[in-house]
């Protein structure tokens, strides 16, 4: 297990190749958002940082929603697996 933005992960997370880009996407969407606190904050337009925002979350939601399917994957066999160890008892 890893200690991820102190919270506890497992391994099969960290594991799943889509875990770092997710990681990554999701930190230049709160880079762009930042950017454009401070844009708002000096009064300057952000039609520029919105659009690419938008761009950036969608890029995130095609990522996470790969990374759900591998690890929804993932989980539902090692459920199968576990129901087989049972049976075979």
């Amino acid at each position: 297990m890893l200690d991820l933005h102190k919270q506890w992960v497992s391994d099969t997370v960290t594991q799943n190749p889509y875990f770092a880009k997710c990681n990554r996407q999701a930190l230049k969407v709160r880079a762009l958002q930042e950017k454009a606190q401070e844009l708002l904050q000096k009064r300057k337009c952000t039609q520029d940082i919105s659009m690419q925002i938008r761009v950036a979350k969608q890029e995130y939601q095609k990522l996470e929603k790969k990374f759900f399917s591998m690890h929804d994957a993932k989980v539902a066999n090692a459920h199968i697996m576990e129901r087989k160890a049972w049976q075979d008892r």
